[in-house]
């Protein structure tokens, strides 16, 4: 809302109960937790940038790390996440772990979450 009582945006998407939003340290990406089992991080205007998927319970909890760069999730089912929270270290990432080049199919995703066209060896 913004201080004339007017919405800003609406963050839909999941599929359960939302228990919690936070700003990024910078304040330009917000994170959702829900008991769907998935935190979700979305853009100030409300556009989801990515789901977070793999817990088998619902989310008890979702912080950003001091600088804004990891996501780390906890849930019932005895498992903590670490996640990367900006596309682009994730590319950076997984350029660095993939010992071969990136299919067609991996530079288009890749594109997609950076919103623009992905290149080898960025």
């Amino acid at each position: 809302w913004d201080l004339n009582g007017g919405e800003l945006a609406v963050l839909r998407g999941h599929a359960g109960a939302v228990f919690c939003g936070i700003f990024s340290p910078s304040g330009d990406q917000i994170l959702t937790r829900s008991e769907d089992q998935t935190a979700r991080l979305w853009d100030r205007n409300g556009g989801e940038l990515a789901v977070l998927r793999g817990h088998l319970f619902r989310i008890t909890s979702a912080v950003f790390s001091p600088s804004g760069d990891h996501i780390l999730t906890n849930c019932s089912d005895k498992t903590v996440r670490l996640w990367v929270a900006r596309g682009e270290d994730l590319l950076e990432l997984a350029e660095e772990r993939i010992t071969r080049g990136f299919t067609a199919e991996e530079l288009r995703r890749y594109g997609e979450l950076l919103g623009e066209p992905a290149t080898q060896g960025r």
